[in-house]
């Protein structure tokens, strides 16, 4: 007897009924949980499986890009003022109907005595490098340091 998913109604711009349901994804580094939408109605389901394991894999796919973020050497996360600390990398949930693909690097801007968190904008994961990735969270962090800044000037930290 097939095993019927616990879930939660949601929309799905097919117009078919679709179900969030939270899943193991298992990397080289561990586990995490991960909700996902589908239109599977059992765990045995073809459609399932293949998501899945498309889940799977991604993941890894961010899990490595994030690790390698995290390795980055000291003078590299360098800002004008302070630092860049703390990546990761977040992913863009999908309805039921697309595949997984968009991540949104974050980090934690340190300066002026403050710790703030920043994220660039989601994009696809294909093709993304370290460099670009850090290219942009710098950009992220520059309104955040000019804002640290007038508060510093005016005496608020």
């Amino acid at each position: 007897m097939p095993i019927t998913l616990e879930y939660s109604p949601v929309p799905c711009k097919c117009g078919k009924p679709a179900r969030r349901i939270t899943v193991p994804v298992r990397n080289k580094r561990g586990m995490r949980m991960v909700s996902m939408d589908t239109h599977a109605e059992c765990v045995t389901d073809a459609r399932f499986i293949a998501a899945a394991k498309r889940l799977d894999r991604f993941h890894e796919r961010v899990h490595h890009l994030a690790a390698e973020l995290r390795a980055l050497p000291a003078d590299q996360c360098s800002l004008r003022a302070g630092r860049l600390i703390e990546f990761d990398i977040d992913t863009v949930h999908p309805d039921a109907c697309t595949v997984r693909s968009e991540i949104i690097p974050t980090a934690t801007v340190d300066a002026y005595s403050q710790r703030v968190p920043i994220h660039a904008e989601p994009r696809a994961m294909k093709g993304q490098s370290v460099k670009a990735l850090l290219r942009d969270l710098v950009a992220a962090a520059e309104p955040v340091l000019e804002r640290l800044a007038r508060a510093k000037d005016r005496g608020d930290i």
